[in-house]
């Protein structure tokens, strides 16, 4: 291949075609006779058609370079929240609205105008119509950055009060964008009398019956000398009731202060709570007066019996262990001795139970029932026979009249849960413990922690194992005396933690409540906000536990004052899913309906939606903070009133031009299919005037 540009390669193709035909016609006297231009002109026709193809036998290649002059892109953000229209009279809107339109117009014939609103977030379609319920100005300027790449972005025009309440930052929050930014000052900067709830710190869960913390954070502007009254509620059936309640001194025109109340978790699921701070005199808002907020109450302790044949220095050491997990309520009883309601616990720990006197049968039948988790630890008043037939993951061939001490090593092939390799360290150096001496068979289906150690041979005998022992999760300590452990713990460390944190796993694991319902239902929220649409989705299982939806899901909504909302959901590909759309701030229930050949399945769960006041917090506009965006980026900042003067102003900056991209393409010659129209053209006019004068 070769480049058109070079032109000394045409030049010779040329020249050897004129060379070529001159001597052919000249040696031929058949037009002799005919006048000496029409020679020369069919030998120029000849000449050409023969350079031309001699050219295209090397394959050249043509380029050509295109211009292109792309104008500045100029960008009106709008800032589209609730908060603009706080204190703006309706006149200066319209007025506001109309000068933005014939900018937009004036822009348009010198630049590209890419006009666009954001609040919650950017959008090119929507009207302006002041209704976002939140504003992030960082969000817009992404925005921006990642739909103008590529493009001669001039100039940003941002239209705002300043106020963000989501997202970064904006003085920081692009640094990329390096670009005029030319602010227009809305909203009212004037600072006036007003009390407002700034924030709520809270734990988004907390547990029954524990305390938990709740800190509001107050602001107040020109109310000093007044004293606040704020109040804590929790709202019960639509209901609030006074949990606790402040008066607090306000000392300082620009005054700051966080108030700490300590309640009680007295009831389980979401509860809606909310902070109030009594209106004053003359106070420019009351929408910033108040704040609510959800806090997800768990009922998730679990009732943890511990079983024992008898006292030993093992049983305080479990106690104190497994009370380290709040979630854990522990009892404690010696056998034998009457058990009330052995259903009411979460899990089981049977210390060396069974014994020689006392038979755990009765009990283990009625925790089969139900299918409740087991700790068996075996001892020296064990009895082995019974031991072995209590459960089906451990058999020994011995007895408990002879005791081996031993130590524990950690098997490398257990994988239920991780084990820090600094405990597997630590373990060899802890203190003996008591096994039975005999011969240990583990079932091929358990999973074994430790082995046992027997003086310095590491034997296959399970020392600590974990199993599914007739669909009951079951772990077996196979020794007594955990507790020197614990002991041997706080002498080396100063505290229980590795002990501790290995025991609290091996019961975690076991107590994890397997899900065995047929018929599921799942929002995928607990606490949605109000624009935000609620989504459920939904799960159906036949008798196998395969996933199936041939029939529909049906589900009922009510809200707080008893309006029921009926749909059905669609079926995906084994499942169901449901949008049901936006639902008004409030607590909902629900109860989700199947047919199925058993019989009507239902489940029923509950949702809140909650209100967004983001736009109500604050009460004056941050025009310095468009000015120092405006001066960092090398712009202005105007007023309202000033709108229209921005065309003149971004005409005048040097900075904002249009930019001239040229770019240039490689074709082969051979694309250009008029190329060979030429040649065709130049060939048959040669031949038609060779026939003319009498030749072939």
């Amino acid at each position: 291949m070769m480049n058109i540009s070079n032109t000394f390669i045409w030049i010779l193709c040329l020249g050897i075609a004129i060379l070529f035909w001159l001597i052919l016609y000249f040696r031929d006297q058949t037009f002799k006779d005919i006048k000496p231009y029409w020679k020369w002109l069919m030998i120029s026709l000849r000449s050409l058609a023969t350079a031309i193809l001699l050219y295209l036998i090397l394959a050249p290649l043509f380029k050509s370079v295109f211009t292109e002059v792309k104008k500045p892109l100029i960008v009106i953000a709008q800032d589209n929240s609730q908060s603009i229209l706080r204190n703006w009279p309706k006149d200066k809107q319209a007025r506001y609205l109309a000068d933005k339109t014939a900018l937009e117009t004036e822009l348009s014939k010198t630049f590209e105008v890419l006009p666009l609103t954001f609040g919650e977030k950017p959008d090119e379609q929507q009207a302006i119509d002041f209704s976002e319920r939140a504003t992030d100005i960082s969000a817009a300027f992404d925005y921006i950055q990642n739909q103008t790449a590529g493009q001669n972005l001039g100039a940003i025009i941002l239209a705002s009060d300043g106020n963000y309440n989501q997202g970064r930052n904006p003085l920081y929050s692009n640094p990329s964008l390096s670009v005029p930014i030319y602010a227009v000052t809305l909203g009212d900067s004037t600072i006036k009398r007003d009390v407002s709830i700034q924030r709520v710190l809270h734990n988004s869960i907390v547990y029954l019956g524990d305390q938990f913390e709740i800190q509001a954070d107050l602001k107040a502007y020109r109310c000093e000398g007044e004293k606040l009254n704020l109040q804590l509620y929790r709202v019960d059936n639509n209901q609030e009731v006074l949990l606790k309640k402040e008066t607090i001194d306000v000392k300082e025109s620009d005054w700051y202060h966080s108030q700490k109340f300590v309640i009680d978790a007295s009831r389980a699921g979401t509860i809606r709570y909310i902070v109030k701070v009594s209106p004053l005199s003359n106070e420019y808002s009351i929408e910033n007066n108040n704040r609510d907020f959800f806090i997800d109450v768990l009922d998730a302790r679990q009732k943890v019996l511990i079983l024992a044949a008898g006292p030993h220095p093992d049983l305080a050491a479990l106690k104190k262990i497994l009370e380290g997990n709040k979630n854990y309520q522990i009892e404690t009883k010696l056998l034998p001795g009457e058990i009330q309601n052995i259903q009411s616990y979460s899990m089981v720990v049977f210390h060396q139970l069974p014994s020689k006197t006392v038979d755990i049968t009765p009990i283990l039948n009625e925790l089969n029932k139900t299918q409740k988790p087991r700790l068996f630890i075996v001892g020296g008043l064990s009895d082995i026979p019974r031991f072995n037939a209590a459960q089906t993951l451990l058999k020994i061939a011995g007895d408990t009249r002879n005791m081996n001490e031993v130590t524990g090593e950690v098997r490398e092939s257990f994988s239920l849960f991780t084990v820090d390799p600094a405990w597997k360290e630590f373990l060899r150096n802890f203190p003996p413990v008591s096994a039975p001496f005999g011969e240990y068979q583990a079932s091929p289906g358990a999973n074994i922690l430790m082995t046992q150690k027997i003086g310095n041979i590491i034997t296959n005998y399970p020392l600590c194992m974990i199993g599914e022992d007739q669909g009951s999760r079951t772990a077996i300590f196979a020794a007594e005396g955990i507790w020197k452990w614990r002991y041997f713990n706080f002498e080396e460390n100063k505290n229980f933690d590795m002990v501790d944190d290995l025991v609290r796993r091996v019961v975690q694991y076991i107590g994890i409540k397997e899900d065995k319902r047929k018929f599921r239902v799942y929002t995928q929220l607990k606490v949605y906000l109000e624009n935000q649409p609620i989504v459920f989705d939904a799960q159906l299982f036949n008798e196998s536990y395969e996933p199936v939806n041939t029939e529909d899901v049906f589900i009922t909504i009510t809200s707080a004052d008893r309006k029921d909302y009926q749909f059905t959901f669609s079926k995906t590909e084994r499942a169901y899913t449901l949008d049901a759309g936006l639902f008004a701030p409030g607590s909902y229930q629900y109860t989700a309906s199947v047919n199925t050949k058993v019989g009507k399945q239902e489940v029923k769960g509950q949702f809140v939606v909650q209100r967004i006041q983001l736009e109500t917090y604050q009460s004056t506009a941050d025009h310095n903070l468009l000015r120092l965006m405006a001066t960092q980026q090398g712009g202005v900042t105007v007023s309202p009133d000033q709108v229209s003067t921005l065309a003149e102003i971004i005409n005048q900056n040097k900075t904002v031009k249009p930019v001239q991209y040229s770019s240039q393409r490689t074709y082969p010659i051979v694309n250009f299919k008029w190329l060979f129209a030429l040649l065709t053209g130049l060939l048959c006019l040669e031949w038609f005037l060779r026939r003319y004068h009498g030749a072939y």
